[in-house]
């Protein structure tokens, strides 16, 4: 047995007070990172770890699958009525966790709270921009039409989950989102600081196979992979490569999932004194960085270099538009061209433990860095802190962990919103005015074959401009136990009623 391995298995023994089988032979036991940073509330839900516990308690009109095709969720079949309506035909026999009816007219209310103006800072009203109006046909029938094209319609309604409208308008956000009530397949039996646990709806018409789901909050990674090992827990997420060969030893196997999202560092551009407001800066830094290493020797070689703001199951990638290559004697003559021959010191803000082999990355981003003169300080935290530093423009540094994530809508204005000068649920931190236009010009698109060209131009002038250090592709790595069967997650929205666990 390799050291690593005994050192693992002597860390589940000395993790065993904390870690123990819940001896619940009904419940999935899930070992996750993090628990989300705020409540489960249905209008903020759409980054990790939030999205894998809204996946469980809500739906959508759609759901997108990888390559950006529009799938059936809570509307069965839609169609254009005109350049700027569509109908949806919605599901029958629905009924949310507490019993109330779906139908139309809880489409109504989703949509109209949505676009009300209070309600602008939602992250999910970025969702709704585009939209003019919604009527109801009849209780399985909706029409909603858009302020200008909507080609994209049935993609852009697909991260807007719908909650029970009597018992969402009957008590605040907050209060809401403790105990959250959708359509999907499980509802919130218990949680506290550590554990969130879910009990299936019956109600539900996606069936759940397992009684239960109780997602552990383990934040060491050596952790959670030891409480696989002693069957402390079921389900792993995420585990990194470099833990591959201890997983299969215990009999578990590898999960992965695209995560629809390209792992990157967004680059402060909108602070005084920024050398990322010189694109021969942002340019040097991508030439400084050996991604094919990142690629091969923290992620087993399950993925690929990026250049671009699309992942490869995005709509709008772009395979002809290359990585930048390694080249440390182009990022030196770059920075020397923008005034900073000596090169400078940055700091970056991080979470580890996120994302596989996180840590590992951002040490290797930073020595080649340093390698070409930026002498970079990687800053990491926990999720929490991260996102109020976030939301609050509180950030130290002049860079920060950031994906490109299409999801929910899969498609690559979606991806860089958060990198535009436009960005309306955050502060703006990235402003290229050249890329503007051309995000203009994709949402603007008349026909599918149009909207598709645009974002492949708006993807070359990302990578042209180096928006952002493009690393890899994202891709997630789940762990599951030789007890799971039928784990079903195209994407990062988890089927966890799919899951089954043999007793």
């Amino acid at each position: 047995m390799k050291l690593r391995d005994c050192l693992i298995l002597l860390f589940a023994v000395l993790a065993a007070p904390t870690v123990r089988a819940a001896g619940d032979p009904d419940a999935l036991r899930i070992g996750i990172y993090s628990l989300p940073p705020q409540s489960i509330a249905p209008f903020r839900s759409y980054s990790t770890p939030s999205i894998y516990f809204a996946s469980a308690l809500y739906d959508a009109l759609t759901e997108i699958a990888p390559g950006g095709v529009a799938v059936p969720a809570l509307a069965i079949k839609w169609e254009q009525r005109s350049a700027t309506t569509w109908r949806f035909h919605l599901r029958a026999n629905v009924k949310f966790s507490n019993g109330e009816v779906f139908d139309a007219s809880a489409i109504a209310f989703a949509f109209g709270h949505l676009l009300k103006p209070e309600n602008r800072g939602l992250p999910a009203a970025n969702l709704v921009a585009n939209i003019a109006g919604i009527a109801v046909v009849d209780p399985l029938t909706v029409d909603i039409t858009a302020k200008r094209s909507a080609v994209t319609l049935p993609n852009d309604v697909a991260g807007i989950y719908i909650p029970a409208p009597r018992a969402y308008q009957s008590m605040s956000e907050t209060d809401f989102a403790r105990a959250p009530i959708g359509t999907g397949p499980y509802r919130i039996a218990a949680k506290d600081a550590s554990t969130v646990t879910m009990e299936a709806a019956v109600e539900s018409w996606r069936s759940a196979k397992t009684k239960r789901l109780r997602f552990q909050m383990i934040a060491d990674e050596s952790a959670r992979v030891a409480a696989l090992q002693t069957a402390a827990i079921d389900v792993v997420m995420p585990v990194s490569p470099d833990a591959f060969d201890v997983v299969t030893a215990a009999g578990a196997r590898i999960l992965e999932v695209p995560s629809a999202s390209v792992f990157a560092i967004q680059l402060i551009t909108e602070r005084t004194g920024s050398p990322f407001k010189d694109v021969r800066v942002r340019r040097a830094v991508n030439y400084a960085i050996n991604k094919d290493a990142i690629a091969k020797a923290l992620f087993a070689g399950r993925t690929s270099t990026s250049g671009q703001a699309a992942s490869g199951v995005t709509a709008g990638f772009d395979r002809a538009i290359p990585a930048y290559p390694y080249d440390p004697a182009k990022a030196k003559a770059l920075l020397a061209e923008a005034g900073f021959p000596k090169g400078f010191k940055v700091q970056f803000d991080v979470v580890t433990s996120a994302i596989p082999a996180d840590a590992a990355m951002f040490t290797l981003v930073a020595r080649d860095l340093a390698a070409v003169g930026v002498v970079t300080e990687i800053q990491a935290t926990n999720l929490g802190a991260w996102a109020k530093k976030h939301t609050d423009n509180s950030f130290e540094g002049l860079g920060f962990q950031m994906g490109f994530i299409s999801q929910p809508q899969m498609n690559t204005v979606r991806a860089m919103m958060p990198f535009l000068c436009r960005s309306p649920a955050f502060p703006v931190y990235t402003c290229l005015p050249e890329l503007e236009p051309l995000v203009d010009a994709a949402e603007n698109a008349t026909t599918p074959d149009r909207r598709m060209e645009l974002e492949r131009a708006l993807n070359r002038a990302a990578s042209e401009q180096a928006l952002a250090i493009f690393l890899i592709d994202g891709i997630d790595f789940t762990a599951l136990s030789k007890d799971v069967t039928d784990a079903y997650a195209p994407t990062r929205f988890y089927h966890w009623e799919r899951f089954a666990k043999r007793r």
